[in-house]
């Protein structure tokens, strides 16, 4: 599986589902930093601590809040990282602030561990999220099987079956 658009190669991608960021941390985290309560984005960033990147992820993330202007997110001081799971472990420990989408932040905010914050500042692009294959010619009946898990496991999530 992989975020974003792929780049040209010999691998194909099947579309899964496409995807919003949130804005998350620890409800400790959030009592100990009152002006996280209704932040503005320049006091966001100050306190998004590890982010998510990778090279096809989109360039250039953008943040509107209630004056529908898009300002591109810049994090000067934050750590960036490959792995999504690391950075969503990392923050649920205390961490300060993150930008990650629900998917992988859902079961810790179902146990507490992590709260949604920031609601009125919206993130784009959505990021896309796909299934990465070698070859659409030689597709065995166990990855056209696979991928159709997939797609149902996603479906299945997304609808909250």
């Amino acid at each position: 599986m992989q975020f974003g658009d792929l780049k040209p190669s010999g691998f194909y991608a099947k579309p899964l589902a496409q995807l919003k960021l949130f804005w998350f941390c620890t409800p400790e985290y959030l009592a100990k930093n009152p002006e996280l309560q209704n932040p503005n984005s320049e006091i966001l960033q100050k306190h998004v601590t590890f982010y998510h990147v990778q090279e096809n992820f989109p360039a250039t993330l953008y943040m509107t809040e209630e004056d529908n202007i898009p300002r591109p997110i810049v994090f000067n001081k934050a750590n960036q990282l490959e792995d999504v799971l690391l950075i969503r472990d990392m923050i649920a420990n205390g961490y300060g602030v993150t930008l990650l989408p629900e998917i992988y932040c859902r079961p810790l905010c179902e146990q507490g561990k992590l709260v949604q914050i920031a609601p009125n500042i919206k993130v784009t692009p959505d990021v896309k999220i796909y299934a990465v294959y070698a070859s659409k010619t030689s597709q065995s009946p166990r990855v056209k099987a696979i991928l159709n898990f997939m797609e149902e496991l996603t479906q299945q999530y997304f609808s909250g079956d």
